[in-house]
């Protein structure tokens, strides 16, 4: 698994969901553009003392909110034989969740596949989570990518030792088992000191993951619980 994660962090179709990212926010290449004139022995160097106007005229941000707001830009029509189930389809597929969707769709278009967690939040109802696709390694039971085998999340926090800024990063195994949590330290997994292996899995709004339920088990794949955790 690391040797998987330490491919997956460099490979070239991670790089373009950053790059599309990036384009999207108006982070583009025009920006790191310098002008350059050819100098001593025909090479090329920069040029400081004329303008270098750079304008960033973001039709691609344009093209992706397009594209997204006509494919889910409407609410969802759903109906059921059952007036009740109706009704709680409806408490779930709320306003919240379309919007969520449609940000899903989005990155989608900018990194060729978008995801939502499913889980159940600490007062017992049904929740839904977006991670990036440049967070999630996935590995597939099938050759047609519909079912999950496993999914790994990789993802960096952000802090202070002190005054020194500080950043840490951390690798969740998901499995249908449950959720384990490391920390990715020089290419290695280090299990979480901080963190118990958990059954159940609760975002908060930060990235940073709280466990709905905490276990005595070990920081070890061997101490997964059987329930819960669904993928």
């Amino acid at each position: 698994m690391e040797r998987e994660i330490a491919e997956f962090l460099v490979s070239p179709k991670r790089q373009d969901m950053i790059t599309g990212e990036n384009y999207y926010r108006g982070k583009q290449d025009i920006l790191f553009r310098k002008r350059k004139v050819i100098g001593e022995g025909g090479e090329l160097k920069e040029v400081k003392n004329l303008p270098n106007n750079r304008l960033v005229d973001n039709q691609f941000c344009k093209l992706v909110e397009q594209k997204a707001g006509y494919s889910f830009g409407k609410p969802l029509a759903f109906s059921c034989d059952d007036e009740e189930m109706t009704e709680d389809l409806k408490k779930v597929i709320d306003r919240r969740f379309l919007r969520l969707l449609k940000h899903v769709a989005e990155d989608a278009t900018l990194g060729g596949i978008g995801y939502i967690y499913f889980y159940i939040d600490g007062s017992g109802k049904p929740a839904f989570r977006r991670f990036k696709p440049y967070e999630i390694l996935p590995f597939w039971a099938d050759e047609d990518h519909t079912e999950l085998e496993l999914a790994v999340r990789i993802y960096s926090l952000y802090g202070y030792e002190g005054n020194a800024p500080e950043r840490t990063d951390k690798a969740e195994v998901y499995t249908p088992d449950g959720v384990v949590y490391y920390e990715l330290k020089s290419g290695k997994l280090i299990p979480d000191s901080q963190r118990e292996i958990s059954d159940g899995y609760i975002p908060t709004e930060y990235g940073n993951a709280e466990p709905c339920k905490r276990t005595g088990a070990d920081n070890g794949c061997n101490g997964r619980k059987r329930r819960g955790g669904k993928l």
